[in-house]
């Protein structure tokens, strides 16, 4: 009969208490057990894991995250981070349109381009393109502008070659008055028969009547800007308050010069001094203006 064999129990001593381990299945045993528990603590934490990102009450711990922007809000970031919106660009096209014109256009409406010159910030560029004139001296003319009229009509205008103005000096004695104690910027003021607005730079503190005063195309290419954008400025906002006063009466937009040698823009009730034909003509047929 065979003798069952019986494992050697290995022994501990530590003091007085006595520890009995098996040799061969103690191990085992112990890594199975260490095993099964870790399994239960990463369940654990999964579980947990689960329940807080499906329930956010039961994320006592958790920091608080702010909500995401809308849409239009963190659209409207994006666009402040341009340096300037497309649609917020003045795009021009310059062409001849016969022999002494030069035909400025834009996509962008009068009424546009009214506001844009009195908040000040077309008046940079409406100089730009003036100087582009090939025109040494000129007379610049715009089409006849109503209130509704400048929403509807795009933004363009001449220059109409002007040999005559070449010749002149400035002479701020015709304006002297109206000009009156202006020593910076520009100002408008009634002509004399009461049915034009006119603005003109004011003269320089020192009195002097600077060449560039005499005509518009000087004007843009030789008086320096803090004489220039003040001018459009006042133009824009001038143009404003005539449009809304008068309502249905067209304003003819325009600078001339033969009469007087010192720059003047005038808001005219009718195209008296106008010498692009196209733009005489009636608001009820601006829109076919050539």
């Amino acid at each position: 009969m065979a003798r069952s064999e019986e494992r050697e129990p290995i022994t501990e001593e530590a003091g007085t208490k006595r520890t009995s381990i098996a040799r061969d299945g103690a191990a085992p045993c112990m890594a199975l057990t260490a095993l099964l528990l870790g399994v239960a603590v990463v369940g654990s934490v999964a579980l947990a894991l689960a329940i807080a990102a499906f329930d956010p009450e039961v994320r006592p711990n958790a920091t608080a995250l702010p909500p995401p922007p809308p849409l239009a809000a963190a659209a409207e970031a994006h666009r402040s981070l341009r340096p300037r919106a497309a649609a917020e660009a003045w795009a021009f096209r310059g062409e001849a349109a016969g022999g002494e014109v030069w035909r400025v256009r834009s996509d962008r409406t009068w009424a546009e381009a009214v506001e844009a010159l009195a908040n000040g910030s077309l008046g940079a560029l409406l100089g730009e393109q003036l100087r582009r004139s090939p025109h040494a001296a000129f007379y610049w003319e715009t089409p006849p502008l109503t209130l509704a009229a400048a929403a509807a009509t795009p933004f363009q205008f001449v220059t109409v070659r002007a040999p005559d103005l070449l010749a002149r000096a400035p002479t701020l004695a015709p304006f002297a008055a109206a000009l009156a104690g202006c020593t910076a910027g520009a100002r408008a003021f009634a002509n004399l028969r009461g049915d034009a607005l006119l603005v003109a730079p004011c003269p320089p503190a020192d009195g002097r009547e600077p060449a560039s005063h005499a005509h518009l195309a000087a004007f843009v290419r030789s008086a320096p800007v803090e004489a220039q954008l003040p001018l459009w400025r006042e133009v824009g906002r001038a143009l404003q308050r005539e449009l809304r006063a008068r309502g249905d009466a067209p304003t003819w937009v325009s600078t001339e010069g033969t009469g007087v040698s010192w720059l003047h823009v005038r808001l005219d009730s009718s195209p008296k001094y106008f010498h692009h034909l196209p733009y005489r003509r009636p608001v009820s047929r601006r829109l076919g203006i050539s």
